[in-house]
């Protein structure tokens, strides 16, 4: 039988950070999930962090060579048997609601994907930013009426909006900070032969889920974490420089 989610957790040297990943999902009051560890060829140390967990949910993978990410996250990917499959990275979590709560909204909602907001820490050796210091929680506040809103999307007219850059690609359903169900990831692999093709799989991942999912919904509420650190593509390729 398929558990109810997947967290599949790509990792190339991220010892440092993945036992606090670890952490955050395994803290979850929800037992129905697995873990796919996916180690893209890094040193013993990300083996140990895994498997010292000592929780029969934590699978461990790990690449026979070096990978691209894109292939990298396929391959993590690969392993995942989940109903439903999101992607943490190795410097992310989950809030202490999240699997619950995604668990409820997708029970009431009949959704194939489900995109959420997410707070962002970051980590002690990120660089003083404008907006925050190093080790500081930036919780997006997006209530309504003291509530937060849950939005039912167009997936066309999102893609559209997107793609003109007149909003986020996150505001549309990557597998970060969303729960995909299985058949979309088949459908694409169906038609693509593999998930991801690009070399920026999380932003492909968010026009390439949307389309096949003839509506998605998003939810305004913080449920994981995004993590800034020293190992980030984005803080690494952008903010270091």
């Amino acid at each position: 039988m398929r558990p109810r989610f997947s967290l599949v957790i790509p990792a190339r040297e991220r010892a440092d950070t993945l036992p606090f990943t670890l952490r955050t999902c395994l803290a979850q009051e929800f037992d129905d999930f697995e873990i796919v560890v996916g180690d893209n060829w890094s040193s013993h140390a990300v083996r140990e962090v895994a498997e010292g967990c000592g929780d029969r949910r934590v699978k461990y993978v790990r690449t026979p060579r070096p990978l691209a990410m894109s292939d990298s996250w396929e391959f993590a990917l690969s392993h995942a048997s989940g109903e439903y499959v999101t992607l943490v990275g190795s410097d992310d979590g989950l809030l202490l609601h999240a699997l619950p709560e995604i668990d409820r909204l997708i029970r009431r909602l009949a959704t194939l994907a489900l995109r959420w907001e997410s707070v962002c820490y970051n980590w002690p050796d990120v660089p003083p930013q404008e907006h925050a210091p190093p080790h500081a929680l930036l919780i997006p506040l997006k209530q309504s009426a003291d509530y937060y809103p849950l939005h039912r999307r167009d997936p066309l007219a999102m893609i559209h909006e997107a793609a003109n850059c007149r909003i986020s690609y996150s505001e549309l359903p990557s597998i970060y900070c969303s729960a995909i169900h299985h058949s979309l990831i088949g459908l694409l692999r169906s038609r693509a032969g593999r998930v991801f093709r690009s070399r920026c799989p999380d932003i492909y991942s968010s026009f390439a889920f949307a389309a096949p999912a003839g509506v998605y919904h998003s939810a305004a509420a913080p449920i994981s974490i995004n993590g800034l650190s020293g190992h980030s593509s984005g803080v690494a390729c952008i903010s270091l420089k």
